[in-house]
């Protein structure tokens, strides 16, 4: 439940569980962890500046109108 609640998907947990039922041992299985994380992180990354870009088109918008609200 944990692994969900920090971005992995279904298919990550199967792939990790099933590492672990080849070798039984989380030295095998970390590593690949860490992989799934250090993706999560850069998806995160990309949505973040997708979100900053977006805020700052809005606020930019929303000056012009304000601006033209002004001019009436």
């Amino acid at each position: 439940k944990r692994l969900k609640h920090l971005g992995l998907s279904l298919s990550e947990m199967m792939e990790l569980e099933d590492l672990y039922r080849q070798y039984s041992d989380n030295r095998k299985v970390l590593p690949r962890l860490v992989q799934f994380f250090d993706e999560q992180l850069r998806r995160i990354d990309t949505r973040m500046e997708n979100l900053r870009l977006l805020k700052s088109d809005i606020l930019a918008y929303r000056e012009r109108i304000v601006g033209k609200m002004g001019e009436g």
